[in-house]
């Protein structure tokens, strides 16, 4: 069955890529990977930022550990 969202709540990949400093290729990139919850609509990916920051709470790091010394 498909969630039901507030339209008001919806959000541009660019708006919030512009709000959390990230480019909004990489979000569209997520997006299509479907990595959170998002709709494709003409040219435009869609959200909520409340899907997108349950992703980013949860994504895992990747790569080496940093090296930092205390």
């Amino acid at each position: 069955m498909a969630e039901l969202v507030d339209p008001e709540k919806l959000v541009s990949l660019p708006q919030l890529a512009k709000e959390f400093g990230y480019n909004p290729n990489y979000l569209s990139n997520l997006a299509a990977q479907k990595k959170f919850k998002a709709w494709h609509i003409g040219n435009s990916w869609i959200t909520t930022r409340e899907h997108l920051e349950e992703y980013l709470k949860n994504k895992s790091t990747v790569g080496r550990p940093s090296k930092r010394r205390k």
